[in-house]
């Protein structure tokens, strides 16, 4: 999967999800130390955030395709 966003606006939105700051969010993605709770919370974002990303990118997939979704409204 390609990486969609910088390093920095990834932070920002992991600490929007997680309730963090976003500096605490930049040092867990460049794999310093934060807390254990901090950094549950935002393993827990970082899946979430892949999650959203994939289903996505499945349903552009599904709507680039002829007969998809769109297609059937007509």
């Amino acid at each position: 999967m390609t990486q969609l966003l910088t390093k920095t606006q990834l932070a920002h939105v992991l600490a929007g999800i997680a309730g963090t700051e976003h500096k605490t969010a930049l040092r867990y993605l460049d794999g310093e130390a934060v807390r254990q709770t901090v950094r549950e919370r935002l393993d827990l974002a970082r899946r979430q955030w892949d999650d959203m990303v994939a289903t996505y990118q499945a349903s552009q997939a599904a709507r680039a395709q002829p007969g998809g979704p769109e297609h059937a409204a007509r």
